[in-house]
């Protein structure tokens, strides 16, 4: 099975939408119902590489790949399977820096699990299996100079540096794209390993909210027969994802992936994903990771 890893970078505050409102928050993110972690759908990622697949004017390539739409087509399935996109990173506010690149044992665990489940080997895995089990501890670089932290308005006053946390750090680090190497540094200089229970519970109430307010033409303000507000609830600017693509038929032998990989995924490495595009919002790096196939 030939398989790709892919990870997605928000370059803007992006929306992509659950279900219901949540509390005070009309329209709150997708999340996980087990964890509570927010994640970007499966087919939200498939439409948006499908919407690129359509923009190269190449039918039978879209066709091959994500299956026929319309009345009157022999319809089938696409030879492309899209996983959801996974977090891995998360980006909480710290005393101490702007902000800190979080992540999580959990994280590393599914990444390290779904990954060797398709088929693919890790960079340098073996050097950050230690992060895979949940510590009481937040675990940083050897050379992350605070000797506390405050994230989120939660103080951590143990950190324990850890060499596998920069080895971790340097494979992210190597798996920006090349142009980007300044926020590849930024991710190993300020990358922190949270115990697992401390993240979730951190990243559960850490996401921006937004008011959005349309306007009543006639009374120029909210009241009325055409104006409202609402509360959106955002993914922050720097979260990273990760997503794996694979073939749903084996008889493919690679050329699915590597059709994706060749001719749709440079027109992706720029997106939009979810809503408000008009605002900027959902703007998003997606690029495949060097030397994740399998």
């Amino acid at each position: 099975m030939t398989s790709l890893l892919t990870l997605q970078y928000t370059l803007t505050e992006t929306h992509v939408g659950g279900a219901g409102a949540v509390g005070a928050v009309d329209l709150p993110i997708v999340r996980e119902a087990t964890t509570g972690l927010p994640f970007l759908p499966d087919t939200a990622l498939k439409g948006v590489a499908r919407d690129a697949g359509d923009r190269v004017k190449n039918e039978d390539l879209v066709n091959r790949l994500f299956g026929p739409t319309g009345e009157g087509t022999e319809l089938h399935a696409g030879s492309l399977v899209f996983t959801q996109g996974h977090l891995l990173a998360y980006p909480l506010r710290s005393l101490q820096r702007p902000y800190v690149y979080a992540t999580c044992s959990l994280l590393l665990s599914r990444l390290d699990r779904l990954a060797r489940a398709f088929g693919i080997t890790l960079s340098n895995a073996k050097a950050w299996q230690g992060l895979l089990a949940d510590d009481a501890a937040v675990r940083v670089g050897t050379a992350f100079a605070p000797k506390a932290l405050l994230l989120e308005s939660c103080p951590f006053g143990s950190l324990r540096p850890d060499a596998a946390v920069d080895a971790l750090g340097d494979v992210l680090r190597g798996w920006m794209p090349a142009d980007e190497g300044e926020t590849g540094g930024r991710v190993k200089a300020d990358l922190v390993v949270v115990p697992d229970a401390d993240f979730t519970a951190l990243v559960g109430s850490a996401a921006p909210v937004r008011a959005r307010i349309r306007l009543d033409p006639e009374t120029g303000t909210t009241s009325g027969t055409s104006g409202n507000l609402w509360y959106e609830e955002m993914l922050p600017t720097d979260c990273l994802f990760w997503s794996l693509i694979s073939e749903r038929d084996e008889r493919q032998n690679g050329k699915a992936v590597h059709d994706f990989q060749t001719l749709l995924m440079p027109s992706l490495r720029h997106t939009q994903i979810g809503g408000g595009m008009t605002t900027g919002h959902g703007r998003i790096w997606w690029w495949p990771v060097v030397g994740a196939r399998a």
